[in-house]
């Protein structure tokens, strides 16, 4: 037999106006109008017969019967609070959410990210990517990567990557330059600056103490992808980076200009939240990024 209820709206203008004690301030929390609370609340009077507020001037006050309906819905209410809460949290406990730079996510994780599905074809994962760290205090990411010095404040943090910095280009350009110039002077040749590391070739050409000409010839983009693609295409010689050059050079696209390779004393880091160190789904792609880099746990 079906059970004989009140409209849902009715209930929630009720409580939100016995709760508040004002029929404005239900309608705020509502989006609703102070008439529309009115009316949702005299239609459930009307549907239960019976007044469950005194109509004062000034003030909204329950009735007796008003005040025990209120005891018994807030009551109904928390329990359907309750079960949508633990319904949401299956839901979600199959998959994981991630932060992390886009170029990081483009040459790095996604490439990578196949062997995680066949290793764990039920987590959903989510990538997110922007320019700045998404604050965890949002509760919008399980995890980040995050590029420091030392390991960030989180629940839990492990160390990916200790970045290295080298000049890269294709085999082609690399052979074709040296068979004429076997010098490797990179002054003479066409560099590929990012305008997200604006000062990186200044700073490569004070580590090998090369105060000559600047370069002849430049290409500026504004992405490390943008970067190590134009390289791979045989445009000129971008600055690799650790991780992003990686699958470039184990693919035979890019390759090391020359030997030369500077630590720059950064570092990748994954941090996670409390809430992700509980979920399973979380954990397992934690262990499987850090596996990616065979780096330990800090």
């Amino acid at each position: 037999m079906a059970r004989r209820m009140p409209p849902f709206a009715a209930l929630r203008a009720f409580e939100g106006a016995a709760r508040l004690g004002n029929l404005r301030l239900s309608g705020e929390e509502l989006s609703l109008s102070v008439s529309a609370i009115s009316h949702q609340i005299k239609s459930l009077e009307e549907f239960v017969g019976i007044a469950l507020f005194h109509r004062d001037k000034n003030k909204l006050r329950l009735t007796a019967p008003g005040k025990d309906y209120l005891l018994e819905l807030t009551r109904a209410l928390d329990l359907i609070a309750t079960a949508t809460a633990r319904i949401e949290q299956e839901r979600h406990s199959n998959s994981v959410s991630i932060n992390l730079f886009s170029s990081l996510a483009a040459l790095w994780l996604l490439p990578r990210l196949a062997s995680f599905r066949k290793l764990e074809p039920n987590v959903d994962v989510r990538v997110i990517t922007t320019d700045d760290p998404i604050d965890f205090r949002t509760g919008l990411v399980d995890m980040a990567i995050r590029y420091a010095k030392q390991a960030p404040d989180a629940a839990k943090t492990a160390l990916l990557f200790k970045e290295s910095v080298f000049p890269v280009c294709s085999p082609s350009y690399r052979g074709e330059f040296l068979r004429f110039d076997p010098s490797s002077d990179l002054s003479r040749q066409t560099l590929i600056t990012c305008q997200s590391s604006p000062e990186e070739w200044a700073q490569w050409f004070r580590y090998i103490g090369f105060s000559g000409k600047p370069p002849r010839h430049t290409i500026d983009v504004d992405s490390r992808a943008l970067a190590l693609e134009a390289a791979m295409d045989g445009l000129g010689i971008a600055m690799g980076r650790t991780p992003f050059a990686d699958r470039g050079m184990a693919a035979g696209r890019l390759v090391r200009f020359n030997k030369r390779m500077l630590s720059t004393g950064q570092s990748y880091f994954l941090a996670m939240t409390e809430s992700a160190m509980r979920s399973k789904a979380a954990r397992s792609f934690s262990d499987w990024l850090v596996a990616q880099t065979g780096e330990k746990h800090s």
